[in-house]
């Protein structure tokens, strides 16, 4: 099948210019119906990974488009003038990208849900009361015994919960990155794709610091009430103290300071000091993702017979530890794909591969292909002395009538992480859903 599929794009011509791609995914089973058993319609509040990374994909999409079609009708022959008319109108369009539901923000607390979701763990994204400008968003209505139990049964998947609100984050810029490459959009979405960047160095980094115990202490102040105390605190510190204490019962954390509940929240000082040597590691090894030309607005980079490529450089955190990956965005009648991993825990340093052919055009449609095969550590937990082989891959469809089309996308894994997908055990899905393209 990966033969004749392989075949059939490489014969294909891609997609040159399409400046406008919506799509809303109401569907992705089993998760979708996961969500639906275990909490009916709230549930369907809660999408998963695919579901919210394309409708933030597409949310981006909207607003840079609407932004363009503004810029052109309000141009005058005054220089000053339009700079500074598009200089307020893309720091307006960042208000809801970053705190309206369907925008970054929302994606970052929606990655954490869906993990809590797929768990059968309530929970609600702050998002949802437009919290603009607060420099915290939370997940909160989670009880203390969901996550004793949540942290005994799942330890890796416990670990995950707390980083994949950026491996979500980093995702949407890959995302936008291709939609920039391989479509060819004209917008400036390296100027939000910087900013996140910038945003998640500072978050991870700032986690080892006096500034992470400042903000903790002021949360323990303020939570009194379980219900409205997030469901973690500081993402990566509580990342690093699970990762490195993975049979320590959740529990052990004690009793929160006002006497009510546990005391989720864990501080910089309350880490052992290799845990805390490690968090402090990965605040300095994020700045890796500040290496590409995407984030000061180079879209590509021409070669010889109509050859174009770009790069970016990836630092992500894991259930097990890290993935330092190298992209490379390839274009010529094929739009390609490459990404190279070196994974790594206490006791390794694994390799992987992901190929992806986008959006490659064939009669009445397009075509999806993404394929990965790695090594990762056996249980996916930082102290595994054993490995394993990863694979996963992927197939989707779009089939358009004009500017209108659906889309069905096949996903298999075997027991592994892989970046957006919910499961790390062994796992087929399939979503469905409506396109919008102009």
């Amino acid at each position: 099948m990966v033969l004749v599929l392989t075949l059939t794009v490489l014969s294909a011509k891609s997609q040159d210019t399409t400046k406008l791609l919506i799509e809303l995914s109401p569907y992705d089973y089993p998760f979708t119906k996961i969500a639906y058993k275990n909490f009916g319609l709230y549930g369907l509040t809660s999408p998963s990974m695919y579901q919210s990374l394309h409708t933030t994909e597409s949310f981006f999409n909207a607003f840079y488009y609407a932004y363009n079609q503004i810029i052109k009708k309000t141009t005058t022959t005054n220089k000053l003038t339009n700079y500074l008319t598009q200089l307020a109108g893309l720091y307006l369009i960042q208000i809801p990208l970053e705190y309206f539901p369907g925008g970054d923000g929302w994606l970052h607390e929606e990655f954490h849900r869906s993990i809590l979701t797929f768990h059968n763990i309530y929970s609600f994204d702050e998002v949802y009361h437009f919290p603009v400008f607060a420099s915290t968003i939370n997940v909160d209505h989670v009880k203390d015994e969901d996550l004793i139990a949540f942290k005994k049964n799942y330890p890796s998947d416990f670990v995950r919960v707390s980083e994949a609100g950026i491996e979500g984050e980093y995702l949407l810029i890959d995302q936008l990155q291709k939609r920039s490459f391989f479509l060819n959009q004209p917008f400036p979405y390296w100027l939000s794709e910087f900013s996140i960047t910038l945003n998640d160095i500072f978050y991870v980094f700032m986690c080892h610091t006096d500034l992470a115990i400042e903000e903790t202490d002021e949360f323990n102040k303020k939570e009194t009430n379980i219900e409205k105390r997030d469901f973690i605190g500081l993402d990566f510190t509580a990342w690093s103290y699970d990762l490195f204490n993975p049979d320590t019962p959740y529990q052990a954390r004690g009793i929160h300071p006002s006497g009510i509940g546990l005391d989720r929240y864990i501080k910089p000082n309350d880490l052992q000091p290799e845990a805390y040597n490690y968090l402090k590691l990965q605040g300095y090894l994020q700045f890796i993702n500040l290496l590409s030309p995407f984030l000061i607005g180079i879209n590509d980079i021409q070669l010889a017979n109509n050859i174009k490529f770009n790069f970016s450089f990836r630092h992500i955190l894991t259930s097990f530890g890290n993935d330092i990956s190298f992209n490379l965005f390839i274009k010529k009648q094929t739009n390609y794909f490459f990404s190279i991993h070196f994974m790594s825990n206490k006791n390794y340093v694994l390799p992987g591969l992901g190929v992806e052919l986008y959006r490659t055009k064939i009669k009445r449609g397009f075509i999806t292909y993404k394929a990965f095969f790695g090594l990762q550590p056996k249980n996916l937990m930082y102290y595994d002395a054993q490995i394993m082989p990863v694979g996963f891959t992927e197939l989707r469809y779009e089939k358009f009538f004009n500017n209108f089309g659906t889309f069905i996308s096949l996903d298999f894994k075997s027991k592994g992480w892989i970046q957006g997908q919910i499961s790390q055990d062994s796992y087929a899905s399939f979503n469905i859903g409506l396109i919008f393209k102009k």
